[in-house]
C-alpha cells in the first residue's frame, strides 16, 4: 500500500464518520432501516467520488448492537474488494480510543488526570527535572505537554515491533527535552499519545510501571 493510498483511506474514514453523525434516530424512524442504509450508501458513494477514495469499510453501531456493516470499492491495486473485515491503518484514530480508556480509568478511580506522569511511569525522565515533575496526564491528553511536533514524528520512524517497543523507545532516547513548559501552549505531538498508551496499557504494551 503506497503512502498516498494510506492517507486517502484515513481521510475516507474521517469523512464517513462525519457523515454518519448526521443520521439521527428521527430520520431513521421516518425512513425505516432500509431507508437510512440506502442513505449511508449514497453518502459514502458521493464522498468516494468527490475525494477520489478507492475503498472504505463502514460499521454503524446503535445502542448495543451492530446495525450495519458494508464495504465499498477496492482494497488494493489488484482490485480486491473491500469487505467489513478488510483491515485498515488506524493511525491517529487510536488517540480517541486511548483517551476513552483513560477516562474509564478516571471514572473507576484508578487514575487522576492532574497527577504527574511520573506517578504512573517513575522511570520517565526529562532534561528539566522540574518540568518532568509538573507534567500531568491531562497535559498529554490535551496536547499541552510541551513536546514538539517534530519529536513525535522522529519517534514514528522507530521500526521496533517488540511488545515493549514504546518503553524501549523512550528509554533509548534518554531524558527528553520540551519545546515549551507543561501547560503553556498547545502543540500536536505523537509523543504525548505514546506516553499515555505506555502508562494506560501497562503491562499489555510492555511498559514497566516501576523502574527495575
Amino acid at each position: 500500500m503506497n503512502q498516498q493510498r494510506f492517507w486517502v483511506y484515513l481521510l475516507c474514514l474521517a469523512a464517513a464518520v462525519g457523515g454518519l453523525l448526521t443520521f439521527t434516530p428521527a430520520t431513521s424512524a421516518q425512513t425505516g432501516a432500509e431507508g437510512w442504509r440506502r442513505a449511508v450508501d449514497a453518502y459514502i458513494a458521493a464522498q468516494m467520488e468527490q475525494l477520489g477514495i478507492p475503498g472504505v469499510a463502514v460499521g454503524v453501531v446503535r445502542e448495543d448492537r451492530i446495525a450495519y456493516l458494508q464495504g465499498y470499492g477496492v482494497a488494493d491495486d489488484d482490485g480486491r474488494p473491500v469487505t467489513p473485515q478488510t483491515p485498515f491503518h488506524i493511525a491517529s484514530l487510536s488517540k480517541g480510543i486511548t483517551a476513552a480508556a483513560v477516562m474509564q480509568l478516571v471514572d473507576a478511580g484508578k487514575l487522576e488526570l492532574d497527577a504527574p506522569v511520573q506517578r504512573y511511569l517513575p522511570w520517565f525522565r526529562l532534561t528539566d527535572a522540574d518540568a518532568a515533575a509538573q507534567l500531568t496526564v491531562r497535559h498529554l491528553l490535551v496536547q499541552t505537554s510541551g513536546f514538539s511536533e517534530m519529536e513525535g514524528y522522529v519517534r514514528n520512524l522507530d521500526a521496533n515491533m517488540d511488545d515493549n517497543a514504546l518503553e524501549q523507545s523512550f528509554r533509548a532516547r534518554g531524558a527528553l527535552s520540551l519545546h515549551a513548559p507543561p501547560g503553556a501552549q498547545y502543540e500536536y505531538s505523537n509523543t504525548q499519545c505514546h506516553l499515555v498508551k505506555c502508562g494506560v496499557s501497562t503491562p499489555r504494551c510492555g511498559c514497566s510501571p516501576v523502574d527495575p
